[in-house]
């Protein structure tokens, strides 16, 4: 009977793995055999075939006890040979790891190329201003407000004929709603809790500031496309952050992008802050407050923003990306935000930075929920939220206060506009008259 000669590369897998072996197995075809998960007469004739050129040989092959003869110089060649594999090894990897290095550094350039060269802004933006951090143990210490600002969704119209009357929105109506939210910030802060003393003032960003192009029906319906949004809205913005440095001393704005500000249709998780219009607008807003140290910005390319309050860290992000979608029948949105805020947490103590609570807009819906709180918006009650039978909701946004040994003492829901309601028959006969003439 012809035995088949057998494959070379099956040979020297087999052959190479001997080296593998501890030496005491090395000695003995048998222990060998099965350590090889073979039979010995198949690693016999392996070594018959191909053994003499590893410096292999079978001692007594017709004995009861055959055993191996490795050469010193074969095993030292084996010995290299495993030293230069793993050098390899060592090499390919770092060569992988420098190219991810080199695309880490490219987008950290690019980011701060775009910083500089589009708004002049060379230095660093400061991570965290002193008087946010330093809890002071007595009853008379200043307090934190955080202006919770999001979904501002500026340059979207929403006629008050599609709706019934019930809502109207668009650039004039946000302009009038934003300064409305600044003075009643204002006025909440220092006529209604005149006891307060305030070091400063978080002005807290979380996206969606401009309505964007991201469906057909924004596209065609926006009365300010992206660009002329950004400039609108970052115009309004000033104002209203000079106007929160004059009242509280010192303003830190903390930006994270939406999913309204990216210009493609469908979200991207690369680049999904550097390419953003809220990105954007951040740093326009930067660049205006350059020369102002009572302003301080913190824009992290993340998406996320971790900030300190009298020690206690927070994590603001849009609520796009926090793994949890969708609606729970009438339950209402709660139920999908407490989800994807309590995945948010798992995630980050997994990360071994644990957090207190965290801030999300997105839903346009102002919650406080056991992990954190959700944002209204400024636009309030809209086409979408109605044909999917919604509860409305009216214009509205988060105003907390922190104190160093009480936390957050006291939160206020900033209303922009009269709570909701259809007109009476004599209020359209009225606006239809005003309107004819």
């Amino acid at each position: 009977m012809t035995i088949q000669k057998p494959e070379r590369t099956l040979v020297l897998k087999t052959l190479e793995s001997l080296w593998s072996l501890p030496r005491q197995k090395r000695r003995h075809m048998r222990e060998a055999a099965k350590s090889l998960k073979m039979t010995e007469f198949t690693l016999a004739r392996y070594i018959k075939t191909y053994g003499p050129g590893y410096g292999i040989e079978i001692l007594d092959p017709f004995g009861k006890s055959p055993s191996l003869h490795v050469s010193a110089e074969s095993m030292r060649g084996a010995e290299l040979d495993e030293v230069k594999r793993e050098r390899d090894r060592l090499l390919l990897e770092r060569k992988v790891v420098r190219r991810q290095l080199r695309v880490a550094q490219h987008e950290l350039a690019r980011a701060g190329r775009l910083r500089e060269y589009l708004f002049g802004l060379t230095r660093p933006a400061v991570s965290q201003p002193k008087w946010a951090i330093s809890p002071r143990d007595s009853k008379r210490s200043p307090h934190v407000p955080v202006l919770v600002a999001s979904d501002f969704q500026w340059g979207e119209v929403i006629r008050a004929g599609n709706m019934g009357g019930l809502n109207e929105f668009n650039t004039a109506v946000a302009e009038r709603r934003y300064g409305l939210l600044i003075d009643r910030t204002i006025d909440i802060s220092l006529s209604h809790l005149p006891k307060n003393r305030y070091a400063g003032i978080i002005y807290l960003r979380l996206g969606d500031m401009i309505s964007g192009e991201i469906h057909p029906d924004l596209a065609e319906t926006n009365d300010l496309k992206s660009i002329p949004a950004v400039r609108s809205l970052v115009g309004n913005e000033e104002r209203g952050i000079k106007s929160l440095a004059d009242a509280f001393g010192h303003v830190w704005v903390i930006s994270v992008p939406g999913n309204h500000g990216r210009p493609t249709r469908k979200p991207q998780s690369k680049r999904g802050a550097i390419d953003n219009f809220d990105t954007l607008s951040a740093w326009w807003l930067e660049s205006m407050f350059v020369n102002d140290p009572r302003v301080s910005f913190h824009t992290p390319e993340s998406g996320d923003a971790l900030f300190s309050i009298f020690g206690e860290r927070y994590l603001a992000t849009h609520g796009d990306r926090i793994g949890s979608r969708g609606g729970e029948g009438f339950i209402g949105p709660a139920a999908t935000i407490a989800r994807g805020m309590k995945r948010t947490h798992d995630q980050y103590a997994r990360y071994g930075t644990p957090i207190t609570r965290m801030f999300v807009g997105h839903f346009h819906v102002a919650l406080d929920l056991e992990y954190g709180w959700s944002n209204g918006s400024l636009p309030g009650y809209s086409e979408f939220a109605r044909d999917g039978r919604m509860t409305p909701s009216a214009p509205e946004q988060w105003l907390i206060f922190f104190h160093p040994r009480y936390g957050a003492t006291s939160q206020w829901r900033v209303l922009l506009e009269p709570k909701l309601r259809l007109p009476t028959d004599h209020e359209i006969a009225l606006f239809q008259m005003e309107k004819a003439t």
